[in-house]
């Protein structure tokens, strides 16, 4: 999805969210993982992307980590 990863950092770069790193995948649904479910920035990502995350205990560096999918356009 050329170019979406990027857009979507800006965003949320402006939603005062700390973009770490985007890569290009080739993801089908976009999804939304977190470590902490009680982040302010949390709810604005799940609202603005209209999804709620699942909650993982994985090693991430990363409080909140959204795979972007084939099923998400931005205009």
């Amino acid at each position: 999805i050329n170019g979406l990863g990027g857009k979507a950092g800006l965003v949320l770069s402006n939603l005062g969210a700390n973009v770490i790193s985007i890569k290009d995948g080739e993801e089908v649904k976009t999804q939304i993982f977190t470590k902490n479910r009680n982040l302010k920035t949390l709810k604005r990502i799940e609202r603005m992307f209209g999804l709620k995350a699942q909650e993982t205990e994985g090693s991430e560096i990363a409080d909140i980590t959204i795979n972007l999918g084939k099923d998400r356009r931005w205009n």
